[in-house]
């Protein structure tokens, strides 16, 4: 489990539909246990960051967007052994990872219709940093750093229907485009090309989170 956890980030809008958002993080571990109590670790701390980018265009029905992540986690740990004799091995166990997001993403809309075809690019490398137990006379664990990169591919094709506002009381008409929509009903994140950006409110065409 995890006793203690923090997050700080947020993302502003730079204007002509740039946005770019920031996140640093830190996790203090609890104590933990495996192999039937053989095993014990403690004092696990992990840290965090990431910063992104993200990109409107074709007033609004288009967006890109690029993330960069990376972390890293330790932890001592302690093992019983008994081979030739009993005895207590001991090391710090280091993790880290880094990863690339990538995604590109259209609205296509005809009248309260609306699909929005994107594709999710994800690419992360996690690795075991090499280690070696101490004690137990030179016959306790150890490896040498072994790294596993994976690549993922996402199609999507989210679809479905805008509802429109009603009219207002002297509006003189109802907004006919989702874009319009979406403005009226100053709902944030939500609406068709909502797909995975920050919370915007279409008003004021800026947008602000925090986690």
């Amino acid at each position: 489990g995890t006793s203690a956890r923090l997050r700080i980030g947020g993302a502003i809008s730079a204007g002509n539909g740039l946005r770019v958002g920031a996140e640093l993080g830190a996790d203090n571990n609890d104590d933990y246990t495996a192999d039937n109590g053989r095993t014990r670790g403690a004092g696990g701390l992990g840290l965090h960051a990431g910063i992104g980018v993200a990109k409107r265009f074709s007033d609004d029905r288009g967006e890109v967007s690029l993330a960069l992540s990376a972390g890293q986690q330790s932890y001592n740990t302690q093992r019983f052994q008994n081979i030739f004799a009993p005895g207590y091995g001991e090391t710090t166990i280091k993790t880290s990872y880094s990863g690339v997001d990538a995604s590109l993403g259209y609205t296509l809309s005809r009248g309260s219709l609306f699909a929005t075809p994107s594709v999710d690019l994800q690419a992360v490398s996690m690795k075991i940093s090499s280690f070696a137990e101490r004690g137990l006379a030179g016959t306790g664990a150890r490896a040498n750093g072994p790294r596993d990169r994976y690549l993922s591919p996402t199609p999507k094709r989210p679809a479905g229907v805008q509802p429109r506002p009603p009219q207002r009381p002297g509006s003189g008409a109802v907004p006919r485009s989702i874009r319009g929509a979406a403005r009226a009903a100053c709902a944030q994140g939500a609406g068709p090309r909502s797909g995975r950006s920050w919370p915007r409110c279409p008003l004021c065409a800026s947008s602000v989170s925090s986690g």
